[in-house]
Formats: structure tokens, sequence, C-alpha cells
């Protein structure tokens, strides 16, 4: 999928939590793995181009996609109610 377990968490959590779209979620990330940005010593987020960014977001909802599906198909529930009469 070309992205670690760290970037999926986060895109995982502001997917849900943030509640954010692709749109708002390349804003956000933008802003965050920025190449501009003052690193502290214990922030260990990656830098990152805005192509790049673009990037790994579409990945993410295109694979969140075909996964979503899978999820909401499921197995077909088949219930058989016996009348007593």
């Amino acid at each position: 999928m070309g992205m670690t377990y760290q970037e999926l968490t986060i895109f995982g959590r502001l997917r849900k939590l943030n509640k954010l779209g692709p749109f708002g979620m390349f804003q956000r990330l933008v802003h965050d793995w920025s190449i501009d940005r003052v690193k502290t010593p214990e922030d260990d987020a990656p830098y990152y181009t805005p192509t790049q960014v673009a990037d790994k977001v579409k990945k993410f909802f295109h694979f969140y996609a075909i996964n979503r599906r899978s999820f909401l198909a499921g197995r077909c529930c088949f219930c058989v109610w016996t009348r007593g009469c």
C-alpha cells in the first residue's frame, strides 16, 4: 500500500475522529507534514511535499473504499420465522 502503520493510524484518526474527507485531510496533512515546519525533538512526523501528501491521501481513500465495500456487503442473513397457530 506504500504507507507505514504510523501514517495509517494518522489517516484513520483524521477520518474517524475529526470526520475529515479527502480534501480536509489533505489540507491538514500538508500543514502537519510540510517541509517548512519547525521540527521539535518529540516530533516524529515525516517531511512530505504537497504532491506526496496528495498521493498518499488518494491511495488511502482508494483502498478505504475497496475495503469498506467488504464490510458493508458482509454475509446475508436469512431468518425463517415459524408461526404457531
